[in-house]
C-alpha cells in the first residue's frame, strides 16, 4: 500500500479485506453489547412480615415504576389490603394495621404487573395443611389441560374460560362445605417469579411436581 500526497492508494484486494475486517469488527461489538446489557430488574415484594405484638403487618416493595398506584391484596382471597404511591426510585412500603384476616400471602399490582411473597410469621403458612380453605381449578376445554396438582395452572387465551370452586375444609367432625360467592372472592394474574422464568413454549416446560406438560 503506497501514499500519494498523504492519501491511501490501497488496491481493491486490500479494501475488500479491511472492509471485511470492519464488517467483523462491528457484528462483534454488537453481540458483545447484546449480551452483556444487563437484565431489567423485575418489580418485587421484598418483605412482607407480620409482627403479632404490634398487629402490624409491614410489606415492602423495589423495582417498580415510579409514581405507579399500587394495590396490595391477600393473594388467597383476594381483599384488598391497601393502596400506596410508588416513590421515584421504584420502591414502596405499606404497614397494614390490624387487619381483619391475616394473610399468608401478599399480591402487589401495579402498571400491569404483580409479585407475590409470603408472609412471614403468619398465624397460617402458606401452602400450610392446617389452611381451612382449599380452592380447585379447572377449565372448559376438559382433560388435555389438566394437571394433578394445582401448583402451576395453565389456560389458553383468549378463548379459555377458568372455573374456581373454594371449599372450607371439614374439621372436628363437620362436613366440608362449598361457599358461594358470598363466602369466599377468587381472583388471579399472571406474574413474574423471582427469577423472573418466562413460558414462551408449552411443551418446552414441565411441571415440576408431576412430570406433565
Amino acid at each position: 500500500m503506497k501514499s500519494v500526497f498523504g492519501l491511501s492508494t490501497a488496491k481493491p484486494i486490500e479494501m475488500a479485506i479491511l472492509l471485511a475486517l470492519s464488517v467483523i469488527i462491528g457484528i462483534t461489538l454488537s453481540w458483545t453489547n447484546a449480551y452483556s446489557a444487563p437484565k431489567p430488574k423485575l418489580p418485587t415484594v421484598s418483605k412482607a412480615n407480620w409482627n403479632s405484638r404490634k398487629l402490624v403487618l409491614t410489606v415492602k416493595g423495589r423495582n417498580w415504576g415510579g409514581g405507579q398506584s399500587l394495590v396490595l391484596n391477600d393473594a388467597i382471597t383476594g381483599e384488598i389490603l391497601g393502596t400506596t404511591q410508588v416513590d421515584l426510585r421504584g420502591k414502596w412500603q405499606m404497614a397494614v394495621s390490624n387487619p381483619a384476616e391475616v394473610p399468608c400471602r401478599v399480591r402487589a399490582s401495579a402498571g400491569g404487573q404483580s409479585a407475590l411473597r409470603d408472609v412471614k410469621k403468619a398465624p397460617v403458612a402458606y401452602g400450610s395443611a392446617t389452611s381451612s380453605l382449599a380452592t380447585f381449578a379447572f377449565n372448559d376445554l376438559g382433560m388435555h389441560c389438566y394437571d394433578s396438582d394445582f401448583s402451576v395452572f395453565a389456560i389458553l387465551p383468549p378463548f379459555n374460560v377458568l372455573r374456581a370452586q373454594v371449599v372450607r375444609k371439614g374439621s372436628g367432625g363437620t362436613m366440608p362445605e362449598i361457599l358461594d360467592s358470598l363466602g369466599a372472592g377468587v381472583s388471579y394474574a399472571a406474574f413474574l417469579d423471582a427469577n423472573g422464568a418466562q413460558i414462551s413454549c408449552s411443551l418446552c416446560h414441565e411441571n415440576p411436581l408431576n412430570g406433565d406438560h
